[in-house]
């Protein structure tokens, strides 16, 4: 859910940035 990344984002900072980048490459690698 990308409101659920956005708030944490907003929640950690740079580190949610991070994380929910992470996350982002980590689903393209289990989905592709």
């Amino acid at each position: 859910m990308p409101s659920a990344g956005l708030v944490a984002v907003y929640a950690h900072g740079d580190r949610g940035v991070i994380l929910y980048f992470a996350r982002l490459k980590l689903g393209f690698v289990l989905w592709g």
